[in-house]
């Protein structure tokens, strides 16, 4: 989903960079169809605005009614922080990170549950605590001196620490 104001580049690009991570091969077909009918399953999709602003005045159940939205697993990308030519000058695109999020989220998680779900006791969850030092279900101020993942986002749930480490451990 993009808003009016998103310019049609940046969608375009954010699609071909889902359709790449999809169809690596790039022969047509999904490299896992598994995960591309989990994605369907969990509703999954992105919600792309011009900038964040833009996203903070949307009001989405206007658009989207409550029963839908809470079934659908959603993340929000900004056209602002969506950089076509990154590589070329050493710029962060958010895309990139995103458009993995959805696929990890709404795809392997739901695909492979007990390897990829973002679920305490699942493999990836086991993965994570061992680098973080431990479990924790939030963030914690500070981590224990063995760990070698830290991430610090206190607003980071547990299912969203595994997206997180899925995506560092990818990148």
């Amino acid at each position: 989903f993009a808003t009016a104001k998103t310019p049609d580049s940046k969608i375009l690009y954010a699609a071909g960079l889902l359709a790449q991570h999809l169809d690596n091969d790039n022969d047509g077909q999904p490299d896992n169809q598994l995960v591309v009918e989990a994605i369907h399953r969990s509703k999954g999709a992105t919600v792309m605005s011009s900038t964040k602003r833009e996203a903070e005045k949307i009001d989405l159940h206007r658009y989207i009614p409550e029963k839908v939205w809470n079934s659908m697993t959603i993340l929000g990308l900004y056209a602002e922080d969506t950089h076509t030519r990154s590589a070329s000058c050493s710029v962060f695109d958010a895309a990139y990170e995103e458009i993995l999020h959805l696929i990890t989220s709404a795809g392997y998680a739901n695909a492979y549950p007990d390897i990829f779900g973002e679920k305490r006791g699942t493999a990836i969850a086991l993965a994570m605590d061992q680098a973080r030092g431990g479990y924790f279900r939030r963030a914690p101020k500070k981590y224990p001196d063995p760990a070698w993942y830290t991430y610090n986002e206190r607003s980071c749930d547990y299912g969203c620490q595994i997206t997180e480490y899925i995506y560092w451990g990818i990148t």
